[in-house]
């Protein structure tokens, strides 16, 4: 069972309650389960299932991959209620509408799949055993609402996974203080000397103190003075601080006092910039060979069994020879944010697109992003955010204001919530305005020696002239810009099934291993040769359901020796 501390970077000191386990459960097709009495205090529900996992996976118990759009839900738990204290109840993800309610009553209500949530739930308690009902409505078939890689027909195929619907991640009760820390984050700069503290707090008439701690000593503290929530400067321009980077993750713990509430978390100190077409991390460059991530989990679809295999994928992806990921078409668990910060693994954040534009799915898209940007802030392994891809759900963005102006509403408003992380507008093609470029490239499989591929990497004014990918052109109407950094973020895919499995999609035609090794080297060779390039993006780490164009099977077995591998990736380090 999932029952470690769901937030490992807000931990306060009053402790929590997993609510993961066994929990009753149902599903309905079109929502008349919801007329019947199934809120009726002691109404059993038909079926068990296993939080988090998603009824599509096999975890969960069900493994109903089948279009059922309204998911039932009951637990009950013993609370020994105190008087002046709160109960905060959070689901870290549910998909896509939900509703709670506690002992028959509603309670909250959210939108949106991607991103954690909370409710107050004291006033709904009593001593002794209580009640929790969830009902979560997730359309599997609409295209315009973020959706990712879940696929909105009924089986997978090609470059679209089996869905998720529910419940797929871990779900807590908090007993806090009345007055309380609600949200806290802190973006250390080591080039400025200082943090940016992000703080919520229920009463911001009463102090915060943060003390900076290394080796078990208070090295820092300050006292904010919060007259409404919202961003304090932390300076510390002393002591001399070492920074955060990806061959040595420096973080510093970080203890929060308020009132009766203590909370603690860390904080790493970098700093992202960009000058003169290049990327510059604590004033250094920085070359980015980042790999493909699509975060399916065999059994698990987008939850794993256990938080342990966030890590195991980071430290493969190091092996193989990879300082960073794009985390592609989903959001990240807190976990995996925790485990890069302590690994030095760089990450772009993403979330899932819409694959229809509608003004809904737009304000659905800005939503979740304030809420992705509100939970990666305080994390230093996070460099950029990708708020579109590849022109998914902003398909018309070449002829369409609207769709033009929708993205580059989100590059500003991205910016004015988070001036410290890179934003690439819409990776892959028609990029708008935005601080790096992002171009995908498959087009080398029918082409053995490559010759097209490597005279695109040439110069950024043949890429831009000869677009690679079904003719789509690198900016949008407009907006060339050859001075930003480009990057090639996806491209690659060798075909090469070494599991055995009916997995039988690649880019290009089934390669034996020694087939698949020629290949990506020739790749790597190529992409490494390029004047211009200040980063790749790899597709992919592993192999998910039909695909078979990872390095590594979809168990994480590497499709060849990791040294060789890793030898060929480190060709961007001579």
């Amino acid at each position: 069972m999932r029952n470690e501390h769901p937030k490992p970077d807000l931990v306060h000191e009053s402790g929590y309650l997993s609510l993961n386990g066994k929990w009753q459960f149902a599903l309905d097709d079109d929502g008349s389960f919801a007329k019947s009495d199934w809120l009726d205090i002691g109404v059993a529900l038909p079926r068990q299932i296993e939080v988090p996992f998603a009824p599509e996976c096999a975890l969960s118990g069900i493994a109903d991959p089948s279009f059922h759009d309204h998911c039932y839900y009951k637990t009950a738990i013993e609370i020994k209620k105190k008087t002046n204290r709160s109960y905060r109840l959070t689901f870290l993800a549910v998909d896509y509408e939900t509703t709670v309610y506690v002992n028959g009553q509603e309670v909250c209500r959210h939108i949106g799949g991607a991103t954690s949530w909370s409710c107050l739930i004291e006033d709904y308690l009593h001593d002794g055993s209580n009640e929790i009902a969830v009902h979560a409505y997730d359309p599997g078939r609409r295209k315009d609402i973020p959706r990712g890689k879940q696929y909105w027909k009924e089986k997978s195929e090609i470059i679209w996974y089996t869905r998720t619907s529910g419940i797929y991640r871990s779900v807590f009760l908090e007993e806090l203080p009345k007055d309380h820390i609600i949200h806290l984050a802190i973006n250390g700069s080591w080039l400025k000397k200082q943090a940016i503290v992000k703080a919520e707090v229920t009463d911001p008439s009463h102090p915060l103190v943060l003390s900076l701690v290394k080796d078990g000593k208070t090295i820092n503290q300050v006292q904010f003075n919060l007259q409404n929530n919202g961003q304090y400067i932390w300076d510390l321009a002393e002591p001399e601080l070492d920074p955060w980077s990806p061959e040595k993750p420096t973080l510093y713990e970080v203890v929060a006092r308020y009132q009766d509430d203590l909370v603690r978390t860390r904080v790493g100190f970098r700093d992202i910039e960009i000058e003169e077409g290049k990327v510059l991390l604590n004033g250094q460059p920085l070359f980015q060979r980042l790999v493909l991530i699509q975060g399916y989990y065999p059994g698990g679809n987008l939850t794993p069994e256990t938080k342990e295999a966030f890590l195991k994928d980071i430290r493969l992806a190091k092996a193989l020879g990879f300082n960073g990921a794009r985390i592609h078409q989903k959001t990240i668990d807190p976990w995996f944010y925790h485990y890069a910060d302590e690994e030095g693994f760089l990450l772009w954040g993403e979330s899932p697109s819409c694959f229809e534009f509608s003004p809904s799915g737009s304000k659905a898209l800005y939503e979740e992003w304030t809420a992705i940007v509100k939970e990666s802030f305080g994390h230093p392994s996070v460099i950029a955010y990708t708020p579109n891809n590849e022109s998914w759900g902003i398909d018309d963005i070449s002829r369409s204001a609207e769709q033009l102006a929708f993205s580059e509403l989100m590059y500003h408003h991205l910016k004015a919530i988070d001036p410290t992380r890179m934003i690439v507008s819409n990776d892959g093609w028609e990029n708008p305005m935005t601080d790096l470029v992002g171009v995908h490239d498959y087009s080398d499989d029918n082409e053995p020696n490559y010759s097209r591929f490597i005279s695109r990497l040439k110069s950024k004014g043949a890429m831009e002239s000869d677009p690679p990918n079904f003719d789509r052109p690198i900016f949008a109407p407009g907006r060339a810009d050859l001075s930003k950094p480009f990057l090639l973020t996806e491209y690659g895919g060798i075909s090469y099934n070494a599991s055995g499995q009916k997995a039988t999609w690649g880019y290009g035609k089934q390669e034996s291993q020694n087939g698949f090794l020629s290949r990506y080297r020739k790749t790597q060779e190529a992409v490494i040769a390029s004047p211009y390039l200040v980063g790749y993006c790899y597709t992919q780490l592993y192999d998910v359901e039909q695909e078979n164009n990872g390095l590594c099977t979809f168990d994480r077995k590497p499709k060849a020796d990791v040294a060789l591998l890793k030898d060929i990736n480190l060709l961007s380090s001579e």
